[in-house]
């Protein structure tokens, strides 16, 4: 429910009443707070504040702080990562070992990226030319 919440999206009722991201902030840590408590969660409410709940941990998987709603769920991303490496990694392995996939992920996965991170914010080898030229980005 949580990560479906967005502004742009009405909430059911007559009025479509519409939320703004820090009322859908507090509610959402509101009602999972509520619900730790009364179950006596005192350690998983520890966990989901510091590891999710938290306004810092918030802003990077809560589609209530985007301005426009996504079109990908990060569970496509996930799994689409996922088949990537299976199928391309790992592929001729049935039932690989936790320490082959570690060093499959740091050695190959981890790279490429880290590689389109530096593409999508413009950083580069001082070696290599930028994606596009200076001539290039006048077209």
């Amino acid at each position: 429910k949580h990560l479906h919440q967005h502004p742009n999206i009405p909430l059911n009722d007559a009025e479509e009443t519409r939320l703004t991201p820090n009322e859908i902030y507090h509610g959402t840590v509101k009602e999972m707070y509520d619900y730790c408590f009364e179950h006596d969660l005192s350690q998983t409410w520890a966990y989901l504040w510091n590891q999710w709940y938290t306004p810092i941990q918030w802003v990077l998987w809560a589609r209530a702080e985007c301005s426009v709603i996504p079109h990908l769920k990060m569970t496509m991303i996930v799994e689409s990562l996922w088949w990537q490496l299976k199928w391309h990694n790992l592929s001729q392995f049935n039932h690989p070992q936790l320490n082959l996939v570690t060093h499959v992920v740091l050695k190959f996965l981890l790279s490429h990226i880290q590689q389109i991170l530096a593409l999508i914010k413009g950083h580069h080898c001082e070696e290599r030319p930028q994606a596009l030229s200076w001539w290039q980005a006048n077209f």
